[in-house]
């Protein structure tokens, strides 16, 4: 599809006027120093937050910013923290901005609803981001109590309103969701899917323990959406928890059930179905029922393998394969996705494992996060099982067609220097493209466990795009003091990237780069930290945000979609994605691909979740700008972080209310005009001066309209497109 061809001839030459695309970036990448990152923690306004816990990241009140959700702590019922993301009063740099506290207003918060873990996606296709939630088991203390009240551990959902506000469903209405029915769950991860392409936002429940003392596995859930608000389980129809057999132990029967820390949803074999990914709290065998005994660890007592754990034991998660026809067969064994694979007596878990195509073969490669091991280098004065330091963090890598997509473990593919733990706790961390060079560095976080906690930090990870290996670059970003990363800098790590709870890439500037957001793996012992992305901007780049239409048969949110962009000789590849990680976390529903010093993209190629995998193929596509996409193409653009009062958003679009908000970067005193899809004027307003406006549509009919707005002072004119729908 050429770059044009969804918007009509005569607006052809207004977005040519309005958009010359004659302005992209030539500066090459410098090397990493003290200039790539800001802190602008206190600046944002998140500086004196009240508690931290898990992180949502979702455009909430539909203007395009991704807003913040501070979720609990596992087992706390202190509440969630509602922050949107709002252009900064007086400001007319529309990246200067600063989240204000609609906590109050949200409805987030109701007595007796207890939940700590998140997932997002528009459940019901009305265009609001909607919230999954359920509540870690409140069991944890050391006489484990049993938990049995009917408003804890509940699987409950909270239906977006579009402005920042929610209404939670009603488990005592006459018509229940469905979610109520599982009962009490451990959950661990909720990412929504549309796993049989009908258009509607499934959901896959990880779950945990039923209770720690007991270590029993609670089995996972495949909630399927019915289309009116309501979920039937297909668990045990779609195949879920049915674990694949390892052949080389024909004697060791697959659990029924495995207890997992999250999972994570995406295509892993290229054949346009979810496939779902799972990580599993296996240590220790497989299937998690070997023997413990008791280590002491200088500072604490913990539980690892004993002797009679043998080096061949393995942990296999499920990668449950998405078949197309509404069930799931699992590969973990045949895929190689082995959690236990390699040896350390103090048995590793994995806690994550991140998807993206890291080294652009168009295969869908993982960061497994993991917890316990060790380094190559291991030597500690203290009292630890024997380790031959295999045990770390490493990437699976897709050996994609040829050899039937198996997985193959790269532990040595990341390195890390000094300061740096003898054992790992790397529960956190994802992947970022640092520079929009089009390649994707990581950032890995150490914060639980055994080890020095003043070693626990943020590794920043660079990708040398030669070898696809990582290199730790924190020292030259200034987080560590010294002039050596040989020497012991233990005392001289900045502390605000001590101890992350959470990690996530978010541009929440919307200038092109994803920024760096770090939640504390303790609140107030450790620091929030917002990082500005100063070094991203510096290349070329493109912004991408999927809206299929109501009409489309594609869920609203896109999840499931894929992006591939092909640009200076690079082919790069994402998924747009809802919860994944550790215990939820999600991130905004928009992919930033960064460009290096390609001036053009010469495609982009959406393939879409339904059920042709249908593509829309757009060529020739100018750089640096905000673009958004529907099944058709182009439906309208924004200049990335252009500093002008007449760059604007509308929502919500489309539009049933009989109002159009249009919120600007800045105070303006427009004419704005409003034209039907032939060309004719329809409607004109002249609102005053203020940055928002409120519009109403009167009774125009259901269709496709442009908004013509000419600001003042500025003269330059924009134009966008919206649609209105039944009401």
């Amino acid at each position: 599809m050429n770059f044009y061809k969804r918007l009509p001839l005569k607006w052809m030459a207004l977005l040519l006027l309005l958009f010359p695309f004659n302005h992209v970036f030539a500066q090459s990448t410098e090397q990493p120093d003290t200039s790539w990152f800001t802190d602008v923690t206190d600046k944002v306004g998140l500086a004196n937050i009240k508690a931290a816990g898990g992180m949502i990241w979702a455009d909430l009140n539909n203007d395009e910013y991704p807003d913040l959700i501070i979720t609990a702590g596992l087992g706390v019922d202190s509440g969630w923290q509602v922050f949107l993301n709002e252009e900064r009063p007086g400001s007319s740099d529309p990246t200067d901005r600063v989240f204000v506290d609609e906590t109050a207003a949200s409805n987030l918060n109701i007595k007796n609803v207890y939940k700590d873990l998140g997932g997002i996606g528009d459940f019901d296709n009305d265009g609001n981001i909607d919230i999954m939630v359920n509540c870690w088991p409140l069991d944890n203390e050391t006489n484990c109590p049993t938990i049995d009240d009917p408003a804890k551990e509940k699987c409950r959902i909270f239906w977006g309103n579009g402005d920042g506000t929610f209404t939670l469903d009603s488990i005592a209405s006459n018509t229940p969701t469905g979610l109520e029915q599982l009962g009490n769950l451990s959950g661990s991860g909720l990412p929504a899917l549309d796993y049989d392409h009908d258009g509607n936002l499934d959901v896959f429940i990880a779950c945990h323990f039923d209770s720690w003392c007991q270590e029993n596995a609670t089995p996972s859930h495949l909630m399927h959406n019915n289309g009116n608000r309501t979920f039937t389980e297909t668990t045990t129809a779609a195949g879920i928890n049915v674990s694949q057999q390892d052949p080389a132990k024909p004697w060791d029967s697959p659990p029924a059930a495995r207890a997992l820390f999250g999972a994570n949803v995406s295509d892993w074999n290229n054949d346009c179905w979810a496939d779902i990914f799972t990580c599993p709290y296996e240590a220790v065998g497989y299937p998690f029922d070997a023997t413990h005994c008791l280590y002491n660890y200088g500072s604490f007592n913990a539980y690892a393998p004993c002797s009679g754990d043998t080096e061949d034991t393995q942990g296999y998660g499920n990668l449950y394969m998405n078949n197309g026809n509404g069930t799931f067969t699992d590969k973990g064994v045949s895929a190689n996705w082995n959690s236990h694979y390699a040896w350390a007596d103090q048995g590793m878990v994995p806690w994550a494992a991140m998807p993206a195509d890291y080294n652009n073969d168009g295969n869908m490669d993982y960061l497994v996060l993991e917890v316990h091991g060790a380094n190559n280098d291991s030597a500690s004065n203290t009292v630890y099982p024997n380790e031959p330091g295999d045990g770390r963090t490493f990437i699976l890598t897709n050996e994609g067609p040829k050899y039937n997509y198996r997985l193959r473990a790269d532990q040595n593919r990341i390195v890390r220097n000094k300061p740096i733990n003898d054992t790992h706790g790397d529960h956190t961390g994802c992947w970022i493209d640092m520079n929009n060079d089009g390649w994707q560095d990581l950032l890995i976080g150490d914060a639980v466990y055994a080890g020095s906690v003043d070693n626990q930090r943020i590794f920043f990870e660079m990708q040398d795009t030669l070898t696809h290996t990582f290199r730790d670059i924190t020292h030259e970003l200034g987080f560590i003091g010294g002039t050596s990363v040989d020497s012991d800098l233990t005392t001289q790590i900045n502390y605000k990237i001590r101890r992350p709870g959470g990690l996530d890439p978010v541009d929440y500037d919307l200038d092109g780069d994803d920024d760096i957001i770090k939640m504390p793996y303790t609140y107030p012992q450790d620091s929030v930290l917002i990082l500005r992305n100063n070094i991203g901007n510096k290349n070329n780049h493109v912004t991408i945000k999927l809206v299929p239409s109501k009409t489309s048969g594609i869920n609203r949110s896109a999840i499931g979609a894929r992006i591939t962009v092909k640009a200076g000789g690079k082919r790069q590849m994402k998924d747009i994605y809802g919860d994944q990680g550790q215990w939820t976390n999600n991130f905004p529903l928009i992919q930033n691909f960064g460009l290096g010093q390609a001036t053009i993209i010469d495609s982009i190629d959406i393939r879409w979740p339904d059920n042709g995998c249908t593509h829309t193929v757009l060529t020739n596509v100018p750089v640096n700008q905000f673009l958004r996409i529907d099944e058709n193409g182009i439906t309208s653009i924004m200049p990335v972080g252009a500093n002008t009062p007449n760059n604007f958003t509308i929502y919500p679009n489309p539009t049933s209310t009989g109002n159009l908000n249009v919120r600007f970067q800045g105070p303006v005193n427009p004419f704005i005009t409003i034209y039907n899809e032939l060309g004719q004027q329809v409607a004109d307003y002249k609102p005053g001066y203020a940055s928002h406006f409120s519009l109403p549509l009167g009774n125009l009919p259901a269709g496709l309209y442009f908004i013509h707005v000419i600001g003042v002072p500025s003269t330059s004119v924009s134009t966008q497109q919206f649609m209105i729908t039944a009401k």
